[in-house]
């Protein structure tokens, strides 16, 4: 009888995950680059930076019901943003401009593009960017405005 993929034995299957996960490791210590990796985990850091600093300014605006003027206006409250969170681990201080109204861009400088597939399914597309200086544009604070406090 022939064994189909769908007939595999437990045991075989294990065999083969454990085969698929050994390569995987071998693979991520002898072959990739020691710099992708820093660089990749460097990127993420940065995104989550970047996440969190935009939860605070919405957070920012929900009390305030204006956006801040820069990121030093988040050193107390609710939206309390520590100094730490406003660099990243090379140091290098996350940007921060008010654009008009509602509109504001938080910058960063990354190592990789988000397109090279290192990242895929990480965050979401608003997250996307190239290698290099990027800056990602908001204007999605309608949720909060009908929460400020000072309307």
């Amino acid at each position: 009888m022939k064994a189909t993929v769908f007939q595999i034995s437990p045991k075989n299957l294990a065999i083969l995950v454990t085969v698929l996960m050994i390569s995987s490791i071998l693979y991520g210590v002898f072959l990739a680059e020691p710099w992708q990796s820093r660089a990749i985990n460097s990127d993420m850091e940065r995104v989550d930076d970047l996440n969190d600093i935009d939860f605070k300014i919405k957070e920012y605006w929900n009390v305030k019901g204006t956006l801040p003027s820069t990121l030093d206006d988040l050193d107390n409250g609710s939206y309390f943003l520590s100094e730490d969170q406003k660099v990243d681990s090379e140091g290098l201080r996350y940007t921060y401009t008010q654009v008009s109204g509602n509109t504001y861009e938080l910058c960063s400088e990354f190592y990789l593009s988000s397109d090279e597939g290192i990242m895929d399914d990480w965050r979401d597309e608003q997250w996307e960017h190239p290698s290099g200086y990027h800056c990602f544009q908001f204007d999605d604070l309608e949720p909060f405005i009908g929460n400020s406090n000072q309307r």
